[in-house]
């Protein structure tokens, strides 16, 4: 026989007993899947409120291009910063655009004029303008003093034209910028060194038989063209170093007893003195260099010339023997990338930090 799917309740007090279970069980039910549901309402508003903020940023986003730190926008803060170069007579380097990387010769120049549309650079080392300049893709390079440090900045732009000023030097112009950056963009970090670490330079023309094997012993040398000091003088100044190579300012008398040529077969001969606060003591960098680019100021007639490493050697004695080393292919002498990274974290720790 089947059996029956229920018992009978034979008992008052069971059915009550079977009744309360049954309610209490409804009842926590209830309040289970009304938790459930006020925290699935409460994470629905969360994520409602949060796409509702994407979808926001998005749009303004998607209106106004997200500038990066180290970037400066706007017009008024751009002419403030250009304006300065003009009241500074501040140094421009002008390279043109490489589409392979490569690193192209760079035109020194002083912006003269801006207005609406253009900034006016004088370039004394260009050589007479060409009209197939309008149009090109230039970068250009430029720093300002801020207090004890300098800032350094850079932007790309197209050249509008060319001419020449009264006195036939060559005038470029060039479109203003939307942006400028705010770094140096460059492979090597630039240093304007505290003159209490320059010991001294001497200048040599490479004279021929300065021997690349072996030791070389500059006794044999004649006295040099020109030399600075830390007691004074300007026939030569040190503007910058670098771990790849120098800018010199040479007065114009050394210019003209010299009869010194600026141009891409100028070889000069080096001998810095640099103090190095990590060992304690003077080093003597011998450093053969190659002209790449100059400048010549229309008031002073001084001229600045930037200068890249091809040997180097390094001594603790100002005239003790050298053993030549090659600079590496990009120009690079690595006790002097070390020398100007170390001294410039110093500066930038005890004066830039604030």
């Amino acid at each position: 026989m089947y059996q029956p799917l229920f018992s009978a309740i034979d008992s008052t007090s069971t059915g009550r007993g079977f009744l309360y279970e049954v309610s209490r069980s409804f009842v926590e039910r209830s309040v289970d899947l009304s938790t459930v549901s006020g925290v699935a309402t409460a994470t629905g508003v969360i994520l409602g409120t949060l796409l509702l903020i994407y979808l926001v940023r998005r749009h303004f986003e998607s209106r106004h291009k997200p500038v990066a730190i180290d970037m400066v926008a706007g017009d008024d803060s751009i002419r403030h910063i250009l304006d300065r170069t003009v009241t500074e007579r501040s140094r421009y380097e002008l390279q043109f655009t490489s589409a392979d990387g490569k690193r192209r010769a760079t035109a020194l120049c002083t912006c003269v004029h801006i207005d609406d549309a253009n900034l006016t650079l004088e370039c004394s080392s260009v050589a007479p303008p060409r009209t197939s300049w309008a149009g090109r893709r230039v970068d250009l390079l430029f720093r300002l003093q801020e207090g004890a440090c300098e800032v350094f900045y850079g932007f790309h732009t197209t050249i509008s034209g060319t001419s020449l000023n009264d006195e036939g030097i060559v005038l470029v112009h060039v479109s203003l910028p939307p942006m400028l950056e705010r770094k140096q963009k460059r492979a090597f970090l630039r240093l304007t060194p505290p003159p209490h670490l320059i010991r001294g330079i001497d200048m040599w023309e490479l004279p021929p038989g300065v021997s690349d094997k072996g030791e070389w012993s500059p006794h044999r040398l004649p006295p040099p063209m020109a030399t600075a000091s830390p007691d004074g003088g300007d026939a030569l100044n040190l503007i910058n170093i670098s771990g790849g190579g120098l800018r010199l300012q040479i007065s114009r008398d050394i210019t003209k007893k010299g009869g010194l040529r600026y141009d891409a077969d100028l070889r000069l001969l080096l001998r810095l003195a640099l103090y190095d606060p990590d060992e304690g003591r003077v080093l003597y960098y011998w450093l053969k260099c190659s002209h790449r680019n100059h400048f010549t100021e229309t008031e002073t007639q001084h001229t600045e010339t930037g200068l890249q490493y091809r040997e180097w050697g390094v001594t603790t004695a100002p005239m003790a023997s050298v053993t030549w080393t090659p600079a590496r292919p990009d120009g690079e002498v690595e006790p002097l990338t070390r020398w100007t990274l170390r001294r410039h974290l110093e500066l930038y720790r005890s004066i830039c930090v604030s």
